[in-house]
């Protein structure tokens, strides 16, 4: 069995900023998951980017076992408008993290399934565009980390063209239990230490398989199976036998028959031991539900 930690579903139906998602949505959901499921990859973690697309990503979550969501205020979405964002972005985590209280409240329409959310993330830092508000970003990110912390969540991390910055947030805003994934590892070999010493895992896309980053094979062999879990940033980054098409959770063991390669083990292995990772960094056994 394979888990996919870092996909977005709705911006594979083109739904990117819909708090709700449609029947026909789902119904092409429906038939991305039970592609997922021909290929063993039987979980996925559906990351939210916005108020709106974390909403979306728990009420995929809601409808199926084995998907999970996170919520976030991801840094290249933040504007002038990111303080009410972030109020309600708060408000909707308290919500998705506490037993429904009245008729109206989102999680009745949700079923009452509070456990589904199960990460903070994608959040961070992003000064790869020009035009981007520094200061505005590191607001965000702190209050995401604080979010976190303040309902024991594990924080899905991105950065892009900022590493020293977010480790330096991170840092200052260090609490006990930190625990999370930087998505989409692209740092160095060097940087590696700053990120495990944070309690940290690395996220491995199907970048890895790109015949230019070796330097991402280095990441994985200086990693090893212990600190990593595979990712697909679905509907981006599809591996390089599919590179060209949109990516897809069921493309999951491409970057996984990269990893074995790399390392010099069995698929079974990858498999066995990402799969554990993952599990343990988000909880998912406590998580799972039976719908």
């Amino acid at each position: 069995m394979f888990i996919d930690t870092h996909c977005h579903l709705a911006y594979m139906v083109d739904r990117a900023e819909s708090f709700f998602l449609s029947e026909e949505d789902l119904v092409k959901i429906d038939q991305i998951i039970a592609a997922c499921a021909d290929v063993g990859v039987n979980e996925l973690i559906n990351i939210g980017t916005t108020p709106a697309s974390s909403a979306a990503a728990l009420q995929v979550a809601m409808r199926y076992p084995h998907v999970y969501a996170t919520a976030t205020l991801h840094p290249s979405d933040v504007t002038e408008t990111w303080q009410d964002d972030v109020y309600t972005l708060k408000a909707f985590v308290k919500e998705a993290k506490t037993q429904p209280s009245s008729p109206n409240d989102i999680l009745v329409w949700y079923g009452g399934q509070a456990g589904k959310l199960v990460a903070i993330g994608e959040c961070g830092l992003d000064y790869h565009y020009p035009g981007y508000d520094k200061l505005a970003q590191r607001k965000v990110f702190e209050s995401m980390i604080e979010l976190a912390a303040e309902y024991d969540l594990p924080l899905v991390i991105h950065t892009r063209d900022a590493f020293a910055d977010t480790i330096d947030i991170m840092r200052s805003c260090q609490f006990s239990g930190m625990r999370g994934v930087f998505h989409c590892y692209s740092e160095t070999i060097d940087q590696l230490d700053m990120v495990f010493d944070l309690g940290f895992m690395i996220g491995i896309t199907g970048a890895v398989s790109y015949p230019k980053n070796e330097h991402l094979r280095d990441v994985v062999r200086v990693a090893g199976l212990d600190r990593i879990v595979l990712e697909t940033d679905a509907p981006f980054l599809a591996p390089q036998k599919k590179r060209g098409k949109p990516n897809t959770p069921e493309y999951i063991p491409l970057i996984a028959d990269t990893v074995t390669q790399v390392l010099g083990c069995s698929i079974e292995e990858v498999a066995v031991k990402t799969t554990a990772n993952a599990q343990k960094l988000f909880a998912l056994n406590d998580h799972r539900i039976s719908n």
